[in-house]
């Protein structure tokens, strides 16, 4: 294994699981190499930069406390990631972070974390469960769509939106349970959830928008 270095430019040339980091000013900017198993996000980067691990092949992936941001498409189409222990840092999963980890089964998201941005976990067809705290207060657009494998969910009380397409095409969806705070359902949020027949309608909810939820055949 090779020493850790500081470059000319001052990014931090970090090596563990097999691997080489480079992080500058608290940003993870590249991954070199390649890590089949576990692979442990060092101490100390903050923010994980878009795309650092697209299609990396490791199964287990380990983020550290300091971790506030995972930027956009950082993990995406890592087909044989199965598991991600989260830090309790961490205030936003950006835009189509997770998408397509088609091996990713569950999730548990750390108290703490604010928002989840579009498509974050977007075609994770082996998603069967999600556990959200509840810090969290934005689910945007698709943030859940194409989890096909997604039984169930309980939205966290300071969601007050249910953006468009968030658990579109979620075909094995049952029930959708909390949202007691939200006041609007936008258009296409649960389309084509062929199996609900359970949510939970807030008594301020004022809007539902157009085919919110289109297909949903055994909805009572």
């Amino acid at each position: 294994m090779k020493d850790d270095f500081i470059d000319e430019s001052g990014k931090k040339h970090i090596y563990a699981c097999g691997v080489e980091f480079v992080v500058e000013d608290g940003v993870l900017i590249s991954c070199e190499g390649e890590c089949e198993s576990t692979l442990e996000i060092p101490v100390g980067v903050i923010v994980v930069d878009a795309g650092v691990f697209i299609c990396a092949n490791m199964t287990r992936v380990i983020i550290p406390d300091s971790v506030e941001y995972i930027n956009k498409d950082a993990f995406r189409q890592c087909a044989a990631l199965e598991e991600i222990v989260f830090g309790k840092g961490l205030v936003a999963i950006c835009k189509g972070a997770f998408g397509d980890c088609t091996a990713l089964k569950s999730i548990t998201l750390p108290v703490g974390i604010q928002e989840i941005h579009e498509y974050a976990f977007d075609g994770c067809v082996s998603l069967e469960e999600v556990n959200l705290p509840e810090t969290v207060k934005s689910i945007r657009e698709g943030a859940f769509k194409g989890c096909v494998s997604l039984k169930s969910v309980t939205l966290p009380e300071g969601v007050t939106r249910i953006r468009s397409e968030v658990f579109k095409e979620c075909a094995s969806l049952e029930r959708v349970d909390g949202g007691e705070n939200v006041e609007k359902i936008d258009s296409g949020a649960f389309e084509n959830c062929e199996e609900l027949k359970n949510v939970t309608l807030s008594k301020k909810l004022y809007t539902i928008g157009e085919q919110a939820f289109y297909g949903c055949v055994k909805l009572a």
